[in-house]
């Protein structure tokens, strides 16, 4: 799955980091949210130099645009483009397709039992992030 993935993204000249970003920026479209710089600066834990260059190298392969908020004139809002939308989209069925690869490789019972544990994993990541700040996957 990862391979193929990131095949899609070595074409399209996006690194995961880059392509996690445009993620998120689709999924807060769709949720009818506008996400500013520092809103993904919290969401990858990034410093904003590295997330501002990050934007800037988005947005020359017009993947996504900044414009001022209207609330503030400091504040950027980061938006997709069609064509980082049209990424999102594109990435979104290879997941879907290697998905349904690893789940049709599975009973019913056994996809349960995935689902559990791989739930149970993520909440245990996730309680060892809140007691460890500076660490973790």
């Amino acid at each position: 799955m990862s391979r193929v993935n990131n095949a899609l993204m070595s074409g399209s000249g996006v690194s995961p980091v880059q392509m996690h970003t445009l993620i998120s920026l689709h999924r807060a479209e769709h949720e009818g949210k506008e996400l500013c710089q520092k809103d993904i600066e919290n969401t990858l834990s990034m410093r904003p130099s590295s997330v501002s260059s990050m934007l800037v190298n988005l947005e020359n392969g017009g993947y996504i645009q900044r414009t001022y908020s209207k609330d503030s004139a400091r504040k950027k809002i980061v938006t997709l483009t069609d064509k980082g939308r049209q990424l999102c989209i594109d990435n979104k069925k290879i997941v879907d397709e290697c998905d349904y690869a690893v789940m049709s490789a599975l009973t019913p019972e056994e996809q349960e039992t995935l689902d559990y544990l791989l739930v149970k994993i993520l909440k245990d990541i996730d309680s060892k992030k809140q007691n460890n700040k500076s660490g973790g996957c």
